[in-house]
């Protein structure tokens, strides 16, 4: 999944930076957490073999502990961003649509991490 994460990143980075150019910030702004879990879990992924032989947890563990970080900092941004939204059904829709990407790569990234024995 690293491959799909790096991909993810750069597509909503090309995608704010095209709003940017158009001159809509806010909507730049909306896409913007549909990448913290990819980035946070790609972040993880480098740091997860050296911290993993100085502390007591393994690399799969710290692999699924940097997944979840990823799944909370983009739910927070999303609300943080949903805040701005004023009519309420597209408030909905957006939390919606982006939570369920959000959760849909996250149980992704998980069932390939998680060895099936």
């Amino acid at each position: 999944m690293f491959t799909e994460s790096f991909v993810v990143v750069i597509l909503t980075l090309v995608i704010a930076y095209l709003y940017l150019r158009s001159g809509k910030r806010g909507l730049a702004l909306a896409v913007l957490p549909v990448g913290v879990l990819p980035l946070v879990y790609l972040a993880g992924s480098g740091l997860c073999r050296k911290l993993g032989p100085v502390t007591p947890l393994s690399d799969l563990q710290w692999q699924v502990l940097f997944l979840f970080l990823g799944l909370v900092a983009g739910a927070i941004c999303q609300g943080v961003v949903s805040y701005n939204i004023k009519r309420p059904s597209a408030r909905r829709g957006y939390i919606i649509l982006c939570g369920s990407f959000t959760a849909l790569f996250a149980f992704a990234i998980l069932h390939s991490i998680i060895p099936i024995v």
